[in-house]
């Protein structure tokens, strides 16, 4: 791997700002819900308040939804080096429908470069997680940091110990003994 240039290094705790792209598109059915997904992200300040109407491509519609952070942490180098492995690296939105908010109704909750912290908004079924694809610049400021903060770890094996099924599994074992307790039951009614 090569070693970063120290002018270019990101800090551990290091944050960056990108615009987030939302997609709207005519429910599915008559009675159905506008369907919302992520459609793209952006770098930079953009000069747009949220919830900006960018432009309608066929039936659907390009919000601009705001600047949310990206937030780095040395833990997570590994699920970066992940996801910058893939043929498409990818910035996951996660977006939440939420009927108390003003229209459009959809929130985003979080934007993240790490398909872990992806993988764990998606499992509650409350969440739309999508990814998008990675601009170039986020892809070079993501290497950046995986060169600089990643530290591999040699996987060690662990020796199973032997367990001797007369004396009973892990500590407390003496209250462990299922013979004794079935006999007792027996010996009682």
């Amino acid at each position: 791997m090569n070693t970063p240039d120290p002018q270019i290094i990101p800090p551990k705790d290091a944050h960056l700002s990108i615009g987030v792209l939302v997609a709207q598109s005519p429910p599915r059915t008559a009675w159905g819900e506008p369907q919302w997904r992520p459609h793209s992200v952006v770098l930079g300040g953009v000069s747009l308040a949220p919830w900006t109407e960018l432009r309608r491509e066929d039936d659907t519609t390009i919000w601009y939804a705001g600047e949310f952070p990206i937030a780095l942490f040395v833990a997570e180098t590994v699920t970066y080096r992940m996801n910058l492995a893939e043929p498409v690296p990818s910035v996951y939105v996660v977006l939440r429908r939420d009927p108390s908010l003003p229209p459009p109704g959809i929130v985003v909750r979080h934007v993240t470069v790490s398909p872990g912290e992806a993988e764990a908004y998606s499992v509650d079924g409350e969440h739309i997680v999508e990814k998008v694809p990675m601009p170039e610049a986020l892809m070079a400021w993501l290497g950046d940091y995986v060169r600089a903060y990643h530290v591999e770890e040699v996987f060690k094996k662990r020796k199973r110990t032997r367990i001797d099924p007369n004396k009973g599994f892990g500590k407390g074992a003496e209250g462990n003994d299922y013979r004794a307790s079935f006999a007792q039951k027996e010996n009682n009614g």
